[in-house]
């Protein structure tokens, strides 16, 4: 029994030893407790089994005591263990002093017992297999005190492990519990044979042995992967995400909680094959995909889920070792429902109307571009529709019904339009639709026109729907190019409230040629001086002298001649362009009035026109400011001439501009009085020098007399406001006779001249 006990303890010793450096590969803080704990058990046990045999008394003693005082480090290095394990009483150095001196006090006081005898006696006790060993007699209220000290220190470790037991959390307690378990089995052990005496050798140190290997293992190894395997468990357990795991063998080893309500199953492990072939993916690529292939791979499905259709994305990934072997995998399980029905919802958004719900501009743009790429061969037409001043709508019925009229006209295009027709409002109230040859139905098109008409209407007015409609001759054009040549064939009846559609044919696109031609053009032809100023004469009424002219425009183009100004100035006009060449103009004005004021002509006048968009472009009073101060001439032989439109068109603006003009020293001159608004109460608010009468009063109608009427009241009250008046369009002497009757200051017409260069106009009145 002693041969056995000694090589036992010896054996264990030197695993512990062992063990020492093996614990090296665990890299947290706990570990160097436990290497302690490893040294000091091995050395206790190595020092009670060579005092147990070795047969010097004294030696034994000596090596006895060790042991014992041994004991007392290794329950304190116990307690310094339990205590960064627990994290208890680790600031407490009072406690640590203690038990430090009660250490120091208890070693001498062992070691001076082989002199003294004063703890314990050896006694050496005859084997029955053979051979003696040592025994320790002890002297019973000494050795008692040794116990305490060793009780005390253990109980303190044992009240801080369960007491951090009781505090911890549930999944925490396993932790402290096994260290607690091996500490209650020491002392156990301990009491045992002290109570019971059955055993005569102390065996003590092979439990200390145990314990400390126990702790090892439960510390460093068993508990921390444990509760790694709880942790991720509970940290993926509620997770936005389905988390799947597989063993090698295809078995189920775990399904958070996303995996069983998402997928409805009751047992994974029974459900593990219906799973598969419920959520795997079945396109070319991933069909087939089965548990333990090497190869990662993900997929998306749309599966209907509690009466909801969701988009989920699954991911596969195996798992492998070190060297490559297949040990497992797991699949990942999101739902992308939210994400889809957001995109959706962001895609329907960007390519729809907000209001009517059918497609926007952009893409009806992009669908009819598809349809007509789909199968260039068939025949197609682009419909528009255009609600004539829609603003009026609005203005007579409020926004909310001007909505509803909208939103009934793109209902009509949904209920009436087939499937490959391609629909979708381009702007404010405009709609356009492509659609096959044999589909286009001009009948259905008014009766539309009729019905949205018939939602808006009052005694006094009744909206008007037009419709436009190109075929598509080429369709490589631009769709955007199509609806314009759809919306250029309403023009044709844009003023008409009879007419309702119109197509486009060859004679708009040679307009629309032209006008493309002209804007091209225009720049190089100011540049190159192409545009030349023309002037009619004005003539006094008292004496028929020659007064002055009016400046007008004509483009003489090197391949084409001389363009008439109503081919051009419109086309200007639209494109914003005008400003320009009305300064090119006034320009030229005031060149030839300096040249005139240097060869002594200097009492005639040039009257030039200010168009209603060149308030919107330039700065009238200093552009013309600058042109006299320029050329030096006085602002009274530069008369500028303004269409009551222009001033009508933004009133207080043109007010303004019109009286700084005056204060400067230029004579205004109101055209086409009589034509436009007309309105007296705006008249008296016009700081203007001359009238110039509307040359439709002239024309020989039924209506002759009554134009008389007009015109003799029209001159009478200017003369009255102290206001010079121009007939112009004055054709016959007819109408001279008439005009000086009347009273009317100027004339100007072709009866005197037509508009004619500046040399032949020189030549002709000025040259003597």
């Amino acid at each position: 029994m002693i041969r056995v006990f000694f090589g036992l303890s010896c054996a264990l010793a030197i695993f512990l030893f062992i063990g020492i450096f093996w614990l090296k590969r665990f890299k947290n803080d706990i570990r160097r407790y436990i290497q302690a704990l490893f040294g000091l058990a091995s050395v206790t046990a190595l020092t009670n089994a060579f005092g147990t045999v070795v047969e010097t008394t004294w030696l034994s003693a000596l090596l006895l005591g060790i042991y014992l005082a041994l004991t007392d480090y290794l329950a304190v290095e116990l307690l310094i263990f339990v205590q960064k394990y627990t994290e208890t009483f680790e600031e407490n150095r009072i406690i640590k002093s203690i038990t430090y001196i009660g250490c120091i006090v208890d070693t001498v006081s062992m070691i001076a017992n082989t002199w003294t005898k004063h703890v314990f006696t050896i006694e050496r006790v005859a084997s029955e297999h053979g051979g003696a060993y040592n025994v320790i007699v002890k002297n019973a209220s000494v050795f008692h005190i040794h116990l305490a000290f060793i009780y005390l220190i253990i109980l303190l470790s044992v009240l801080a492990l369960v007491s951090k037991t009781i505090q911890t959390v549930k999944l925490y307690r396993k932790k402290y519990e096994s260290v607690l378990f091996a500490l209650i089995l020491v002392m156990a052990v301990d009491v045992a044979y002290i109570i019971m005496d059955v055993v005569p050798i102390d065996i003590s140190p092979l439990t200390y042995i145990i314990m400390a290997m126990a702790v090892a293992y439960f510390v460093l190894s068993y508990i921390p992967q444990g509760l790694m395997v709880k942790l991720l468990s509970y940290s993926v357990s509620d997770v936005d995400i389905g988390i799947l795991c597989f063993d090698k063998d295809g078995h189920c080893i775990y399904a958070n909680r996303w995996v069983h309500e998402m997928a409805e199953m009751r047992k994974v492990s029974a459900d593990i094959k219906s799973f598969l072939e419920e959520w795997g993916d079945h396109t070319a690529e991933t069909a087939g995909k089965k548990i333990g292939e090497k190869e990662e791979a993900s997929w998306q499905i749309k599966r209907k889920i509690a009466d909801r259709c969701r988009y989920m994305e699954i991911q596969y990934n195996p798992l492998l070792d070190e060297k490559g072997h297949y040990i497992g995998c797991y699949f990942v399980m999101q739902d992308e429902t939210e994400a889809v029905e957001k995109l959706k919802c962001e895609h329907y958004h960007a390519t729809h109307d907000e209001l009517t719900g059918i497609y926007n501009q952009k893409r009806f743009y992009e669908k009819v571009r598809e349809r007509l790429e789909t199968d260039p061969q068939a025949e197609r037409y682009i419909v528009v529709f255009d609600i004539k001043d829609f603003k009026m709508v609005n203005e007579l019925f409020g926004k909310e019904r001007g909505d509803e009229i909208l939103v009934s006209l793109a209902r009509m295009l949904k209920e009436n339009m087939k499937a490959d027709s391609v629909f979708g409002r381009l702007g404010a109230d405009t709609f356009a639709i492509c659609l096959r040859k044999e589909y286009y139905d001009e009948e259905m098109f008014v009766r539309f026109a009729h019905e949205v008409e018939d939602m808006a209407q009052t005694d006094v007015y009744r909206m008007h729907l037009h419709v436009g409609a190109y075929r598509i001759a080429d369709p490589s054009v631009e769709v955007s190019v199509m609806c314009d040549r759809a919306f250029l064939a309403i023009h044709k009846i844009k003023e008409s409230y009879s007419e309702t559609i119109a197509c486009y044919d060859d004679a708009l696109w040679s307009e629309l040629h032209q006008q493309s031609a002209i804007l091209s053009e225009f720049d190089t032809a100011i540049s190159d001086g192409q545009f030349q100023m023309f002037l009619q004469p004005q003539i006094s009424s008292e004496d028929m002298s020659l007064l002055g002219a009016e400046a007008l425009v004509r483009w003489k183009h090197p391949e084409k001649g001389m363009l008439p100004p109503g081919l051009f100035i419109e086309v200007l006009e639209k494109a914003g362009l005008i400003y320009r060449l009305d300064a090119y103009i006034w320009e030229a004005a005031c060149i030839q009035l300096k040249k005139w004021k240097e060869n002594g002509w200097e009492n005639l006048h040039i009257s030039v026109n200010i168009s209603q968009k060149d308030f919107y472009y330039i700065d009238i009073y200093k552009t013309f400011v600058d042109l006299v101060e320029k050329y030096q001439i006085s602002p009274v032989n530069l008369k500028l001439e303004i269409t009551e439109t222009a001033v009508m068109a933004n009133l207080q603006k043109t007010l303004a501009v019109m009286g700084k003009l005056r204060e400067y020293g230029f004579h205004i001159e109101i055209d086409d009085f009589g034509s436009g608004y007309s309105s007296l109460n705006t008249l008296k608010d016009m700081n203007v020098n001359v009238l110039k009468l509307d040359m439709g009063f002239l024309r020989e109608t039924e209506q002759s007399e009554k134009n008389r009427v007009i015109m003799d009241a029209i001159i009478a009250m200017a003369k009255k406001l102290s206001l010079l008046t121009v007939a112009e369009g004055v054709e016959t002497p007819e109408q001279v006779e008439y005009l000086k009757g009347a009273g009317c200051d100027i004339f100007q017409g072709y009866y005197f001249s037509k508009p004619i260069p500046v040399n032949e106009f020189e030549e002709k009145y000025l040259v003597s």
